[in-house]
This record gives C-alpha cells, structure tokens and sequence, in this order.
C-alpha cells in the first residue's frame, strides 16, 4: 500500500528533480512510465539536511509491488523494466527516529529513447572519430548522457580518463546499445577503455556518473572515441593523421589518449611500422593497433622501449593506426615516435597488374564517393588537356579505385593518370 503526502510530476529521460521532505513523516511521490525492456537508471541526492535527515527511495511496479529500496546521501537504482505501465517511486526520510527533514534532487535515464540536457549540465552527441569530449559531474548524483551513432560491423575503441576529483570521484561508464542494451559498466581505474564491434547500427548511448563506494564523488573526465573504418579528425595541438613514408613523427600520450594515424597501402605492399618510446619510463607502455581497410583489426603490439609491425597488406586501400599507452591500470603517460617503412599518402595509383589479356588498375587514397577520372596516353611528355579519359567512376567506400584495362603487349609504353573530381 501507497501512502503519500506530496505528489509531483512524472519523470522524463534525462531529467533532473527536486523536491523536499518539509515535514516530519512527509512523503514525496513521483511517478514515469516504461515499456518492457526499458532500462533504467535512477539516483536520488541529499542536498540540504536537519535532524540527520537521510533519504530513502522507493520504486513500485504498475501493479504496487515493491521493486527497490535505497537509503543514503547518494542512492541508485539500476533494472530492466518488465512490464508496461506506470511506475512510482516514493521519497522519504530515513533516518533512525524517521523525524529528519529535507532538500533532495533525482537525476533519471530511461533507455532506449530521446533524453533532455539540463541546462548547464553536460551531455549531448560525441564529438566524431578522433576526437575527444570533457564533461564534468558536478553535483552529487549527477549523471551525465553522450551519444554516438555507428553501424553494424563497425569497430568502436572509447577511452574514458578521469582528470580530476573530490571526495574520491571515480568515473562510471556506461555503454548502451540502440536497443537500451548495457554492452559494457566499468567503474574501477582511472582510464577505462571499451573495445567493441557495434552488432546493430544506430545510436548508441554513454552514461557517466560517479562510481565510488558511496556514490558521492564529484569530478571531471574526459572520452575519447575512435571509430573504424572512415575518416578522423585530429584535435587541435594533438598528434595523428596521414603519415608519410620515412618520415618520423613525434607524439605525445596523455591520460587515456588516442592518436590516430593512417597511411595507404596497395594490396601485397610490404611494410613497416616502429613505435619508439621517448619518455615516460616504465610507468609508460607504448603500443601500435593497426586496422585493415575495413576497420578489422590486424596487428596489436607493444613495447617498452620499441615495438614494431612488419606485415603485407591484405587489400589496397587506408589503414588505420592507433597509438594508446597499454599500461596495466592504462594510466601510462609519455612521448613516442612513430616511423612507416613502405607506405604511401594521398591519391595513390598502384603498379598495374597484368593478367592474360587484361590490364588491372587499381588506386588507394580518394574520398568515399567521389568522382573520379582515369586517364591514359602513350607518351609521359603529351600536355595533360590532350590524355585520353577512358573511365568515369566513384571511389568505393574504402576510398579505392579499380579498373580493368586491355593489355596490348605491342605497345611499348603507356601510362595512366588518376584524378579526384
């Protein structure tokens, strides 16, 4: 049986309340409805107290059956919905004599759905692959929603570094699929990192929080987000992008950093990838993850003072480099250079492949989608307005171009050019 004093309104995904418990015996009662499947996630926060005021929450199914019950200065309930309806949860003090009084907050997710962001609070969709995003739990219980979108068989690395904290703040994380599903919770370390291959494209949510042992830590964090295959981005003053062969490239790991690079290979191209460590000594574990053109992962190493990938590609196309610290507790910080043996950059042609009667081109490099032009002429010297366009395509969506050409072996030379529209 249900039997309050103070009714209020019903709760929204991502919404935040607050209510008090003004007179001694008083209860609050708020209510929200779910669908089954729904997952929720509800915490409730003391703010102000007399009496030793401590509050308690309640939450009831549609039918009044009592689901959970919390006590403290931070609570949470955390379960999968099993049946539609609407659903109560009671407010209440729940100090030894039951005579406090008080001010409270309750923060509420609902998944899968749309959520609001409390003005001046964090949340709202990750930056794009490459990139990184700082939040802040700022107040007690607070929780804060993020959301990416991939595709099925889309590769997701995510890294979460705890940068700052107050009454030992620990970053919870957690991971949702578009169906409200929990992928992954992890609250212990300060960086955490999610590996996974998305099984279902859609958008996929990021719940952080406080994960300490009394849910009363306040601090700030910082995600970053890698997504593969397709294009990054490299943050301003960070380290990443298209390397160039033989170059040395000279980065810096910081607390649950992600540098991303990337090259161009033609298919059976051999090459060689060396990570040096330059400074961080033994606190810092240098290591390379190398993904295909598809976004597969092909090759994971590390190295305390050197690490290296020697290797022929699979397919032409881009490959991907991830530079990350693989320290135990991954809180590693340090610089690294970085050096490629046998690679290429940019709109790449690769050495033609004669078969039979056929000639086969192919070309790594161009924007997914693109136009693009094939050329030929038999002298390298004829201005370029006078080659002879023999093909008009798209780039496919690994940014390669492919085409078969007849080979006639009386020709004593011809020579092909590839444009980007």
């Amino acid at each position: 049986m249900l039997c309050v004093t103070g009714v209020h309104a019903q709760f929204e995904s991502g919404g935040v309340y607050g209510g008090s418990i003004s007179v001694i015996g008083e209860a609050d009662s708020w209510t929200f409805t779910a669908t089954n499947g729904d997952r929720i996630v509800l915490r409730h926060a003391r703010l102000s107290a007399t009496n030793s005021f401590s509050v308690r929450t309640r939450v009831y199914d549609p039918g009044g059956t009592l689901l959970g019950t919390q006590t403290g200065v931070v609570g949470e309930h955390a379960f999968t919905v099993a049946s539609n309806g609407t659903y109560t949860v009671t407010v209440a003090d729940a100090s030894g004599p039951l005579t406090g009084t008080g001010t409270y907050r309750i923060y509420f997710v609902k998944l899968p759905g749309s959520f609001t962001i409390p003005p001046g609070d964090d949340g709202g969709p990750l930056p794009g692959s490459g990139e990184f995003q700082d939040g802040t739990i700022g107040s007690l219980g607070d929780m804060d929603l993020w959301t990416f979108p991939a595709t099925a068989g889309e590769r997701i690395v995510i890294r979460v570094a705890e940068l700052s904290e107050t009454n030992s703040f620990s970053t919870s994380v957690r991971i949702y699929g578009p169906d409200g599903v929990a992928l992954s919770a992890q609250t212990a370390g300060s960086v955490k990192e999610y590996a996974f291959t998305s099984a279902t494209s859609g958008t996929f949510t990021v719940l952080m929080a406080d994960g300490s042992g009394p849910l009363t830590g306040t601090g700030t964090y910082r995600i970053y987000i890698v997504k593969l295959p397709g294009t990054f981005t490299v943050p301003a003053g960070d380290e990443g992008g298209e390397m160039t062969n033989g170059q040395i490239f000279v980065g810096a790991i910081e607390l649950g950093d992600l540098d991303t690079w990337s090259f161009n290979a033609c298919t059976g191209d051999a090459f060689t990838l060396q990570l040096d460590e330059l400074t961080g000594g033994s606190a810092f574990l240098p290591q390379m993850r190398l993904y295909g053109r598809d976004g597969v992962l092909l090759n994971t190493i590390s190295g305390q003072t050197t690490a290296q990938i020697n290797r022929t590609a699979p397919a032409t196309g881009t490959y991907t480099l991830v530079v990350a610290d693989a320290s135990g507790p991954l809180n590693g910080t340090g610089t690294y250079q970085l050096t490629a043996l046998g690679i290429k950059s940019g709109l790449t042609l690769c050495q033609p492949v004669v078969t039979g009667a056929n000639l086969f081109l192919s070309a790594a490099g161009g924007t997914t989608s693109a136009a693009s032009v094939l050329l030929t002429s038999t002298n390298v010297a004829t201005a370029r307005t006078n080659w002879t366009p023999i093909w008009t395509n798209q780039f496919d969506q690994y940014g390669v171009f492919t085409r078969t050409y007849p080979f006639n072996p009386a020709e004593p030379q011809r020579h092909f050019l590839l444009q980007q529209q």
